[in-house]
């Protein structure tokens, strides 16, 4: 448990850089996720992290084989890949297009996933999976160590406009990656003062709410 929480590093370039990022409200107390909108505010507005996205945990059914799998899903927001800095170990992450609404249907399987559905086969790549009746393609495979070991896979967000202004939906488990040589105090600092932008610019949704 020691080396595990404490001594062994995270799997991810420069970690001591990943923070979690979340919306708080000072005066109940109340801290966690962040809705999508707002998220891609502060990825916008902030210029101390290099980026800033997120995720949340979607489980879907596979039926591309002769039995119906349900598969360990995890959402991500634009720039996820890029937060934490990892290299596929086969094929590529997203891209623009894939992640934007009604991008082309594509999925990023694990390393474990890989091992036991395709024994690790380059094949894999290119593959078509079938969730919720529609067609999805494997574009690549995460690397050994990525992130959580119960995830199947990683799908692309493909937040709809609506959502994306709807303030009060939150849902996404935000992460950012600080810029070289800035510290934690300031960047929460400068997120801090973001939000207080967007308390003014919305605020019946964002007045009174602070970035942790």
């Amino acid at each position: 448990m020691v080396d595990a929480t404490l001594l062994k590093p995270l799997p991810y370039k420069d970690p001591d850089r990943l923070v979690v990022v979340m919306e708080g409200s000072p005066k109940t107390g109340r801290e966690g996720l962040v809705a999508p909108g707002r998220l891609e505010d502060w990825n916008r507005l902030s210029r101390t992290f290099a980026a800033i996205s997120g995720s949340y945990s979607e489980n879907v059914t596979d039926t591309s084989g002769q039995e119906p799998e349900r598969l360990a899903g995890r959402r991500v927001a634009p720039r996820f890949f890029q937060v934490l800095e990892t290299q596929p170990a086969l094929g590529r992450y997203f891209t623009a297009e894939e992640e934007r609404d009604t991008g082309p249907l594509s999925a990023v399987i694990t390393y474990k996933f890989w091992i036991r559905r395709y024994h690790q086969s380059p094949s894999a790549v290119g593959s078509r999976l079938i969730l919720a009746g529609q067609g999805c393609t494997i574009v690549g495979v995460a690397p050994a160590s990525f992130a959580d070991p119960t995830v199947d896979l990683y799908l692309p967000a493909q937040i709809k406009p609506f959502l994306m202004r709807i303030r009060e939906s939150r849902f996404f488990s935000g992460v950012g990656r600080l810029k070289p040589g800035v510290t934690i105090t300031q960047a929460r600092d400068e997120l801090t003062a973001v939000q207080n932008e967007l308390g003014d610019q919305y605020p019946a949704t964002d007045r009174g709410w602070t970035a942790w």
